[in-house]
């Protein structure tokens, strides 16, 4: 038995995308979409971010599904990903059968989604090579454990995430170097559009509130950081106006 993880069967459909609005960056947007213009003679490119960690580097994909159309399948890489997982997996359910596990990288090959590979730098060599075989001529996949080979569905976009750390680690430099290409940089924003993508994440904060909060923790701070404390101290506030009138 054959299916992806935590789904039915080969035909259910991929995650949904979170509800999150993508404010102002445009350039980066439009920076990566040149990768995956269909020309004559050419596939698709194999994009690759890389930024500090908090750049929004997860929300900066997601957009790019919602604009591309297609169905987003996230592969993970951490170290705990074996070739098999990063493929096809074998487990053994209650009714005591084998059942193989598909991988998030399998179904993007069959229904030519868009194949996110967060955190590659994690990855471990053995996960790559699964990748590098579907990246570079070759288009396949090969799941040794299950026996089975795939060709990639010819819609098939990539696009992996890392850290600049993580891009000149020693195990990976010949995969980012090659199968993974052009590169696209993400860095902070400057203030005036941090400031519009901290309205946007949280309600109820006006333009002057933020520009205070920006004075007071500076702009140096990653995206998703400066998002996360500027809510919590929306919450707090929030908290000591409703004790003043209960008091």
């Amino acid at each position: 038995m054959l299916g992806l993880p935590g789904q039915a069967g080969l035909g259910a459909a991929a995650r949904p995308l979170p509800d999150e609005p993508m404010v102002a960056r445009e350039d980066l947007l439009d920076d990566a979409m040149v990768a995956w213009l269909p020309l004559p003679r050419r596939r698709p490119m194999n994009l690759r971010l890389v930024g500090r960690p908090g750049t929004d580097k997860d929300a900066l994909t997601h957009q790019l599904a919602r604009r591309m159309g297609r169905d987003p399948y996230a592969l993970p890489g951490h170290r705990e990903r074996s070739y098999e997982r990063a493929t096809c997996a074998a487990t053994v359910p209650a009714s005591g059968a084998i059942a193989f596990v598909a991988s998030e990288l399998f179904g993007a090959m069959l229904r030519g989604g868009i194949c996110f590979s967060h955190e590659l730098g994690k990855a471990p060599s053995s996960a790559l090579e699964a990748l590098t075989s579907v990246l570079d001529p070759r288009r396949m996949l090969d799941a040794r454990f299950a026996g089975i080979k795939i060709r990639v569905h010819p819609d098939l976009l990539f696009c992996a995430a890392l850290s600049e750390n993580e891009e000149q680690a020693s195990d990976i430099p010949e995969f980012t170097t090659g199968p993974t290409a052009p590169r696209v940089r993400v860095g902070l924003p400057p203030r005036p559009v941090l400031g519009r993508i901290l309205r946007a994440h949280a309600a109820g904060a006006s333009q002057v509130y933020v520009r205070a909060f920006l004075l007071e923790k500076g702009t140096e701070l990653p995206v998703c950081t400066a998002r996360r404390l500027l809510r919590r101290t929306l919450e707090r506030v929030g908290a000591q106006e409703t004790s003043v009138e209960v008091s």
